[in-house]
């Protein structure tokens, strides 16, 4: 098992949750330091401390449940919520460095390559029914996550699910951490006006647009929308391949519609891409450090080398 600390309340710590720990802490940190940087809302510092107290205590729930549907849900819904909060954090601490968003510096290199921006060259193609697949394909996403990890889980087993899930946050924290670095918006606010035709369509279009309507300023570059599908193709491709051929569809669907829907720029996507395959070939390293090291201090050995099913 992968799993190498133990305690009466923490349980068992596996390198994932030390890493989404140490990531809520560092974020809430950051909160404090800078918080007239940071923007009205909910209140980053108790929310990113309750994050990590409910992580570690759903984890300690967990891996006292012996049915592998419950295991299962409660692991994913923990490090659902230690995720979407790092994210939210992030986001909110994407102005600490800089005055104001880089859009313009984006918007004018995208034109000096293209010759236009890729977003607006795009309206010559925009129908109701092909905006209605693009925002179907955008909205799946909050499908697939956790279709994908169930089928890795109960077809493959707890430690394919931990590789798995080690992977993907990594993608998602590393693109999270880089939104201070260079902090972007949307084409939609960078881009405004030149935006003329508008995108309709029907339910998956109304429902992208409510969840554009949710979302804070920020989290543009990379895109990582574009990141954990990118995670997700490769997922299915190496250890399920027969599904991954009806999922490439909506994956190649879903990278397109972040710029066919306006979400992110061209560069964003394209950025998501490179973090994902970065991060393929770093997680499993990092990864087997972590277990390596944390197994070695409570004398477990790590997790075994996952092997590609044959």
């Amino acid at each position: 098992m992968d799993y190498v600390r133990r305690g009466p309340f923490l349980g068992s710590l596996r390198a994932l949750d030390l890493v989404l720990v140490l990531v809520l802490l560092v974020g809430a940190s950051l909160a404090a330091a800078f918080r007239a940087r940071v923007p009205p809302g909910p209140p980053l510092v108790p929310i990113g401390l309750a994050a990590a107290v409910l992580f570690l205590g759903l984890n300690r729930v967990q891996q006292r449940l012996v049915r592998p549907g419950g295991r299962f849900f409660l692991r994913l819904l923990s490090v659902s919520i230690a995720l979407l909060v790092i994210y939210e954090t992030w986001v909110r601490l994407s102005l600490i460095a800089w005055p104001a968003w880089q859009d313009s510096a984006l918007i004018s290199m995208e034109q000096r390559i293209f010759g236009t921006a890729p977003t607006v060259w795009l309206q010559a193609l925009v129908s109701p029914a092909l905006t209605e697949w693009m925002m179907f394909a955008y909205v799946v996403y909050f499908a697939l996550y956790p279709l994908v990890t169930a089928v890795l889980f109960f077809r493959h087993g707890e430690p394919l699910l931990e590789a798995f899930l080690f992977t993907l946050a990594f993608n998602n924290i590393f693109c999270n951490l880089f939104y201070p670095v260079f902090p972007v918006d949307n084409p939609v606010a960078g881009l405004g006006a030149l935006h003329a035709v508008p995108l309709k369509g029907w339910f998956f279009t109304a429902a992208g647009e409510y969840m554009r309507s949710t979302m804070n300023a920020g989290g543009g570059m990379p895109s990582g929308h574009v990141a954990a599908t990118t995670i997700m193709l490769l997922a299915v491709y190496k250890y399920e391949r027969r599904l991954f051929y009806p999922l490439l569809p909506v994956g190649i669907s879903l990278i397109a519609a972040t710029v066919y829907g306006r979400f992110h720029y061209l560069s964003d996507s394209l950025l998501g891409i490179a973090a994902a395959l970065f991060c393929w070939w770093a997680a499993p390293l990092v990864k087997r450090r972590l277990d390596g090291a944390l197994a070695s201090r409570d004398r477990i050995g790590p997790l075994p080398a996952l092997r590609r099913p044959r």
